[in-house]
């Protein structure tokens, strides 16, 4: 009850201030004159500051005076204007020549007319929170996110959860490309290293949100646009060092406008960490180019961007009597258990804009990768590997160590388009995609105790999969009226795999699977004041089971998933204040989940679970504060349940398996509650020398989550609250608005405190009781990170 009657008090506080009465009234357009919706507005000396609304216009309080003002927003110019307080001014912002962000092109990104749930962040939060650390950890303090870490110090093998939804149903696209892995639907962040350096804004949509290319969105959509590029050149060196043995150095440069019509730009980044658990390091590479091209009405951008990650293994996670007395045990001790990968991805980007209501992309991906995974496989019996008995001595060996290497060597490649046509009052966009997806598996064994040294490898196992995904959208907006935008979505989606050769048990793998879906949405939203709007959504998302769920299958094919989604929120919005709530309710039939039941030969296999349902409200808040602070946050309280549920548990008393039948049980990995803060604070003025200091407290809470979906408190993770502060010096040019020079510091978990984000169970009869293994993945305690960055 302290907690909720102290978000009630600061937001009251908080609209309170927002209650004064504004004097200055700007109005922000184009040459045009079609408003810019979002600038941010500051008077760096006296705190002026505000952001404007869809008409483009921003009312503040100032007492009177002369003030000099900052404005920035993406795809414009930075402007900076003296005004006059009181007034009102009309301003004009400069568009960038190369202001077409990629990923808007494709229809899968929400604009402020659209009746959906999603949250922006910019280039400069998230350059404000790249320590070096994957996406997942830099965008753990937007609403119902969870991010966690197999090394426990967010570097190497990361991924995120948002509403509970694990990283297979959260959908990830490249400037409109998907990310997904299309067999495994993961996105392995590990593949891309520093990525967020070479991004210039996310935007992340929860429930199901517009259409997508590639897998379905079962729980959000996380959306990442690159290289808007700039005209004047310009170039970055990052530096940056911490525990556990963390480097990150990473270079970018651009050219600006060449010839009237050529921008290139390019990053290199090199990062390496010892990992907060034992021996779980990564080594991690990658480069991003870009070239841009462009005349009045045609611009092409050929984006080129490859990582290649080595990291020790740390997926076995502890036990749970280990959290306490030894949380960095990792169980591989093997020197070269490694999983060794890299990828490259090809974009061609092609814009044809003749005027203001038209334009049309075509755009084209070539996505490869290969790789594989090393271990030590202690007494393998070798007549499942295919391997003739040796004899040693008078004893003809059945079981031995090997070495394995496990291979992935894939590739995806299509294109996709969209055309869009604006009406007097309305907006029409059509567009799809086809990508084919080429993946071989095979298996190696390099070496083995006892045998002679194999040279080449032997390969025990080898298949392939083919996959088509194809899908044809239309979307249309239309103003109903003055305060009101009706919103329309369909898609029809087809996939279609196809599995040659044996499994690693050698068992034979499915011919062929084909599935359609239609994906519709629709929604409206209004305007009630000129703060105040609100919208309501429904949506229906369908999707395949992934390529473990069909080699797992063993005759007992699974369904599809189906997602029903309604989302209803409102939002308030003042110079100085932003509120926003949403609730949603979403309805899963036929959930694939984990139910311990083996098939045929011995695997675990997902089920299709009937009935089952998340809903919940999230809260989110931004308010500027006097004397230089803003504090922003989100909360979100859900209930997440499986109407009904049968567990099966390994008999290791009789043989077989046995079962256990729940009725509304939690399901895994969905807390209740997540709630984020962050209190940050910016000097009013440039101290000495063109120094600026920045400082910034970052808390997160996270409630119990239990490990798998019987509720039980025995296999669960305990709730926990983290702290991380940072702190920053930043010298800039004494006449431009532009940084020269930032020093900085990080502390991660401030506290100290232990606690664990992701884990696993195995349930198990024996001696006529049911027991439970546990395995935990502890995150790192308090740890630093300094950094320096030079502008050039």
């Amino acid at each position: 009850m302290r907690f909720y009657f102290l978000i009630t008090s600061l937001l009251a506080f908080c609209s309170t201030l927002s209650a004064q009465n504004t004097n200055l009234h700007l109005l922000i357009t184009d040459k045009y004159g079609l408003p810019v919706e979002a600038a941010f507005i500051d008077d760096l000396l006296y705190q002026v500051n505000g952001i404007t609304n869809s008409e483009g216009k921003a009312d503040l309080y100032a007492a009177p005076g002369s003030y000099l003002l900052f404005i920035t927003s993406i795809g414009y110019y930075d402007t900076a204007v003296t005004v006059t307080s009181p007034s009102t001014v009309h301003i004009q912002m400069r568009k960038k020549i190369y202001d077409i962000p990629v990923v808007y092109v494709y229809g899968n990104t929400a604009g402020v007319h659209h009746p959906l749930t999603y949250t922006n962040i910019s280039k400069k939060e998230l350059q404000s929170l790249n320590y070096g650390q994957d996406m997942p950890m830099i965008l753990e303090q937007t609403p119902s996110a969870v991010a966690t870490s197999d090394a426990g110090n967010g570097v190497g093998y990361t991924g995120i959860r948002i509403r509970g939804s694990d990283p297979t149903r959260v959908n990830i696209s490249l400037n409109g490309i998907p990310f997904n892995d299309a067999e495994s639907q993961q996105a392995y962040w590990v593949d891309l290293p520093d990525f967020a350096a070479s991004v210039d804004q996310v935007q992340i949509q929860r429930g199901v949100g517009t259409s997508v290319n590639g897998v379905s969105a079962m729980g959000a959509s996380i959306n990442l646009t690159t290289n808007l590029l700039e005209e004047k050149p310009s170039a970055t060196l990052a530096w940056q060092t911490g525990s556990f043995g963390l480097q990150r150095i990473s270079a970018g440069w651009n050219t600006g406008l060449l010839q009237d019509h050529w921008i290139l730009e390019g990053r290199l980044s090199a990062i390496h960490s010892d990992g907060y658990v034992d021996r779980a390091s990564a080594d991690l590479r990658s480069f991003f180019v870009t070239a841009a091209w462009k005349n009045r009405d045609f611009k092409s951008v050929l984006n080129v961007f490859s990582g290649l990650e080595e990291t020790y293994q740390a997926w076995a996670g502890i036990p749970k009597d280990s959290l306490q007395t030894n949380p960095t045990y990792n169980p591989y001790t093997y020197s070269d258990q490694v999983d060794h990968y890299g990828q490259t991805h090809v974009q061609w980007h092609q814009y044809w804009n003749p005027d203001n209501d038209r334009s049309l992309t075509l755009s084209f991906n070539l996505t490869s990768g290969a790789g594989y995974y090393e271990q030590l496989e202690v007494d393998q019996q070798l007549s499942d590997y295919g391997i003739m008995l040796p004899s040693v001595g008078d004893t003809i060996l059945q079981t031995t160590d090997l070495i394995t290497r496990k291979w992935l060597d894939n590739m995806m490649y299509g294109g996709l388009f969209k055309y869009s046509r604006n009406f007097k009052r309305s907006q029409l966009t059509a567009g799809g995609a086809v990508f084919r997806y080429d993946g071989l598996h095979f298996g190696e064994v390099i070496q083995a105790s006892y045998l002679p040294l194999l040279d080449p490898a032997y390969r025990y196992y080898a298949d392939s999969a083919y996959k088509t995904d194809a899908n044809l959208y239309s979307q249309f907006l239309y103003q109903a009226g003055e305060k009101t935008h009706l919103w329309a979505d369909i898609q029809f989606r087809t996939i279609h795999y196809a599995f040659t050769g044996l499994d690693s048990a050698g068992m034979p793998l499915p011919d062929a699977v084909t599935l359609p879906f239609v994906n519709p949405k629709a929604g409206v939203r209004w305007k009630w004041t000129e703060n105040v709007t609100s919208y309501l959504s429904v949506a229906i998302a369908g999707r395949e089971p992934n390529r473990d769920d069909y080699v797992a299958a063993a005759g007992q094919l699974p369904k599809p998933e189906y997602l029903y989604d309604a989302e209803g929120g409102a939002s308030y919005r003042k110079s100085n204040l932003t509120l926003s709530a949403n609730m949603y309710f979403m309805y899963y039939q036929d959930q694939l989940v984990l139910t311990g039941q083996l098939n045929e030969v011995g695997a675990y296999i997902r089920q299709n679970i009937p009935r089952s349902y998340r809903t919940g409200l999230e809260l989110v808040w931004n308010t500027r504060l006097p004397a230089g602070f803003e504090w922003k946050g989100n909360l979100t309280g859900s209930i997440n349940r499986i109407l009904a549920y049968t567990q099966y548990l390994d008999n290791w008393d009789e043989g077989g398996q046995s079962t256990r039948n729940y009725e509304s049980t939690t399901i895994a990995f969905s807390p209740q509650w997540i709630a984020h803060q962050s209190l940050s604070w910016s000097s009013s003025r440039s101290w000495i020398a063109g120094l600026w200091v920045s400082a910034r407290w970052d808390s997160r809470f996270v409630s119990r989550q239990y490990l798998d979906n019987t509720e039980d408190p025995d296999a669960s993770l305990d709730p926990y609250v983290v702290h991380d502060i940072s702190a920053a010096l930043t010298w800039k040019h004494k006449e431009k608005d532009q940084d020269l020079i930032t020093l900085s510091f990080r502390v991660n978990n401030l506290l100290d405190v232990l606690y664990v984000t992701n884990g696993w169970s195995y349930r198990y009869l024996s001696a006529g009781t049911e027991q439970v293994l546990t395995g935990y993945y502890p995150q790192a305690g308090r740890h630093f990170v300094t950094g320096l960055i030079l502008h050039i």
